[in-house]
């Protein structure tokens, strides 16, 4: 692959991270222009970043190295700035009018250049610490960016064009010895799921002088079972001095689990250390922060996959359950004239016919007592066809889902008594004797006659106050 290939690839790159985050400087090339600081003798292995350790009132003199890489002359601009941290803890450059600190202390002794191909020049400046500058971290950078040229992008709105060149730049860090303090506070954490993979976020806020490095050395996993995953040396980025940073990050290790309860211990280090040992810098020791979280996964998917199928379960049954109860009604059904002492399984078992179904088709709620009930229609192939009052099916699916959100109310009646039903081979003094009461209490509590027959299956009532006394004998 050739070199021109492979630059354009890395433009496309950084040009959709770029339109992203306006003003942030996350590269140290696009578009053919590259910066980078320049290797002396004085910073023979710096990397990419300068990075001072100096005192008040301290003049640095130093280099930076700017790269033409395209086929083509290019015109550049050289720039000192301030930096800032963006809400997700991204490193962005501020423009030059915004400079109050850092940016303000870089002198160029040129600023435009003209880049022959495949060209790179050194560019020496000066950087002048004030004498009353604040002690701590002071950030900011050196950015370049083409002025010749067609833009490298132009986006219309209406009647407007707005053309983007990118700007990139090389980080400038430099601290200022003194009395330097570190105070990071953890303000808010949390666990969670999304997609397929664990997630965290922490809300991070450094009241100290200098830049947090933070790294989660360790974490570990727990679930009920024991140790689910482990991963050290998590890097979370750098939290400026007095500002607040949001880092959300997914889990590097396993993917989320599918159901249960889990435990994160993440043990959280700020790493940042003088670089200069010859340096009056003075760094305080922090301890190293470890943390825990718990969260509850629960496979919401799944569970109304579930739900749903359990739901058209249980509506097709009651499809059938209706559509049974609709062609009952549309059959033959006998008019039976209720009596005194009659009782509602009695009566469907003389008829053949399930008891349920007899409730159902007459509209009969529990306890399924026939008070005040003269005529049941019960399904009997013998009988004369009667038009009977069948529910809409979506009344009568609707009436179950009802009662799951509405409470039931006792009425009176319920509340000072008990419904007892006659077994066979029950008698009078079998009553008397589960009652507590005389048989003439008894049958004139349930407004009978004296010389009623008791009959199997039939339900009478009993007083809740004798049933509290028979408990407590």
């Amino acid at each position: 692959m050739g070199a021109s290939k492979i630059h354009r690839i890395i433009l496309a790159f950084i040009l959709v991270v770029l339109f992203l985050l306006p003003n942030g400087v996350l590269a140290l090339s696009a578009g053919g222009i590259g910066i980078m600081p320049h290797k002396t003798e004085y910073y023979p292995n710096r990397g990419g970043w300068f990075v001072y350790e100096v005192d008040s009132g301290e003049i640095i003199n130093d280099e930076v190295r700017i790269t033409n890489t395209k086929d083509t002359t290019v015109f550049v601009k050289l720039e000192g700035v301030d930096a800032f941290l963006l809400d997700d803890g991204a490193f962005a450059l501020r423009d030059t009018p915004d400079n109050e600190d850092i940016g303000t202390w870089i002198e160029l002794e040129e600023t435009d250049f003209e880049l022959e191909p495949n060209s790179s020049k050194i560019v020496p400046f000066i950087l002048t610490v004030p004498k009353d500058a604040e002690v701590g971290d002071h950030i900011g950078g050196l950015a370049v960016y083409e002025t010749s040229g067609e833009p490298e992008r132009i986006y219309q709105s209406g009647g407007t064009k707005v053309g983007i060149t990118t700007r990139v730049g090389a980080r400038m860090y430099l601290t200022v010895a003194g009395n330097i303090i570190r105070d990071l506070n953890i303000k808010k954490r949390s666990f969670f799921g999304k997609a397929d993979k664990m997630m965290f976020k922490f809300i991070f806020e450094n009241k100290g002088n200098v830049r947090a490095n933070l790294t989660i050395t360790e974490g570990k996993i727990y679930n009920i079972f024991g140790l689910y995953d482990e991963q050290q040396d998590i890097v979370l980025g750098q939290v400026f001095s007095h500002k607040t940073v949001t880092k959300i990050f997914p889990w590097p290790g396993k993917n989320k689990p599918l159901f249960g309860p889990y435990l994160a211990l993440l043990t959280i280090e700020d790493t940042y250390k003088k670089v200069n040992p010859n340096s009056n810098v003075v760094v305080p020791e922090v301890e190293p922060v470890t943390v825990w979280l718990i969260t509850f996964f629960v496979p919401y998917t799944q569970i109304a996959v579930i739900a749903g199928l359990l739901f058209l379960i249980w509506f097709i049954w009651q499809f059938i359950v209706w559509k049974r109860l609709s062609n009952l009604a549309r059959r033959p059904v006998a008019k039976y004239k209720v009596k005194k002492g009659d009782h509602l399984m009695s009566i469907a078992q003389d008829f053949g016919a399930p008891w349920k179904i007899v409730a159902k088709l007459n509209n009969i709620k529990p306890p399924y007592s026939l008070h005040n009930i003269k005529i049941l229609y019960i399904p009997d192939v013998t009988g004369s066809k009667i038009d009977i009052d069948t529910p809409h099916f979506l009344g009568f699916i609707w009436k179950p889902i009802l009662k799951l959100f509405k409470k039931r109310q006792i009425t009176e009646s319920e509340l000072d008594h008990e419904i007892i039903i006659i077994e066979k081979g029950d008698t009078k003094k079998d009553v008397e004797k589960f009652t507590g009461m005389k048989w003439s209490e008894f049958t004139a509590y349930n407004n009978l006659k004296p010389n009623f027959r008791l009959r199997t299956n039939q339900e009478l009532k009993m007083p809740l106050k004798r049933i509290k006394k028979r408990k407590k004998k």
